[in-house]
């Protein structure tokens, strides 16, 4: 391979940021569905750290998947 960062376990990795990515979107869904019954100041704090935490994880997870289909350029 020509780039050493490009290993088989590219695949390996995006799923372990598949697996943080769910368990972050549960987190965000279940602090948006308490902040909707209870307007306590940490759930909406939770919120906003679990949506960037969730944004980060899809971030990585495309990350591992470009690096593990590289593109080829042809002249």
């Amino acid at each position: 391979m020509d780039n050493p960062q490009i290993d088989g376990s590219e695949g390996f990795k995006a799923s372990i940021h598949l697996g943080l990515f769910s368990l972050a979107i549960t987190c965000l869904a279940y602090n948006a569905m308490s902040y909707g019954q209870r307007r306590e100041t940490h759930l909406l704090r939770n919120i906003i750290m679990y949506g960037g935490l969730s944004i980060y994880e899809v971030l990585q997870m495309q990350r591992h998947w470009d690096n593990s289909h590289p593109r080829s350029f042809s002249d």
